[in-house]
């Protein structure tokens, strides 16, 4: 990556900030050489990992420490339901405060986006993050809006398998790894112990395997914790966990299939070839066992009329 040639502000209660790395401070630094107009830096984790040759989750841990000590606030603008960009606010002494609800929606009705900081919006910001809005460069003027992608080539399969469940997260499109989020992954990884990295990377690996709709930190977590309430703390354990349930929902589902086939063919339909005789055109019974048949009827109606009167019924003479 080509080296910046601007110079960065250090402000001083950042400087001598005992509760956090140098690291964290040559960031802030970059961030707020990099805040444009609106006082707000929009550079991803990828760009600041490339631009000091560090991992994509140190970026997440000096950003997250940034957040904790008041120094910057991180706000989110969604579009609907997708995070279409972050913004990084740099706090200094002089700084307006930025309110703490860091989830900036789109008004559907004004188009406009809404803070409740009410700072002043370019309407030319509403565009999505693609061709239009990209990453900040730090060999340019930081107030020009269009800004080019330093991360533009597709990641392939091999690399992605070689990536840290923080760096899977961003490249498989789960959407931005927010510092809640960070530390959500860092809690599995420790619960899981030794292979806590490469299990919470299983984790999103199965949710995007199974589809847009599960690649998100809401269905890993449920994954996860799923896993915890086994005994199961290895890559291998789990995977066979993993393929022993699948089994067990392919077998239910077959039984549900064929169990619901029966029920669906009510017994009496079985039987119907053996209980139903085949109708012919021919009178089954002879005209004096019709007779007969009459006899034993009217018999029956007035014993059944007898005991009707008997009971105190009153019967009617036709």
């Amino acid at each position: 990556m080509e080296q910046p040639s601007y110079y960065a502000i250090l402000s001083a209660n950042v400087r001598y900030d005992k509760n956090i790395s140098d690291k964290a401070k040559l960031l802030f630094a970059d961030i707020t050489a990099l805040s444009n107009k609106y006082g707000y830096c929009t550079a991803s984790n990828n760009y600041f990992a490339e631009l000091f040759d560090v991992k994509k989750e140190t970026i997440s841990r000096n950003i997250s420490s940034l957040e904790k000590a008041g120094h910057v606030k991180v706000e989110l603008v969604y579009k609907g339901k997708e995070v279409i960009q972050r913004r990084i606010y740099p706090i200094t002494q002089t700084s307006i405060p930025i309110d703490k609800n860091i989830n900036t929606p789109i008004d559907k009705k004004e188009d406009t986006l809404l803070t409740k900081t009410s700072i002043p919006i370019d309407k030319n910001m509403l565009t999505p993050i693609d061709e239009n809005v990209k990453e900040n460069i730090t060999s340019i003027n930081t107030t020009r809006n269009n800004i080019t992608s330093s991360n533009s080539s597709a990641t392939t399969a091999d690399e992605l398998s070689k990536m840290n469940p923080f760096e899977y997260y961003e490249e498989a499109q789960f959407g931005l790894l927010t510092s809640v989020i960070h530390n959500d992954m860092n809690y599995y990884i420790d619960k899981f112990g030794d292979e806590g990295q490469e299990i919470v990377k299983l984790g999103l690996e199965i949710a995007a395997y199974r589809g847009p709709e599960k690649t998100n930190w809401s269905y890993v977590k449920g994954i996860l914790n799923n896993w915890l309430r086994t005994t199961h703390r290895t890559v291998e354990e789990i995977k066979a966990y993993e393929k022993q349930e699948a089994t067990l929902r392919a077998n239910k589902a077959q039984n549900y299939r064929n169990s619901s086939s029966k029920e669906m063919t009510p017994e009496w339909i079985n039987k119907q070839s053996v209980e139903v005789p085949a109708h012919n055109n021919t009178n089954e019974l002879s005209e004096d066992e019709l007779e007969k048949e009459r006899e034993k009827l009217r018999k029956e109606l007035e014993e059944s009329a007898r005991e009707f009167e008997d009971k105190g019924g009153v019967r009617h003479h036709a």
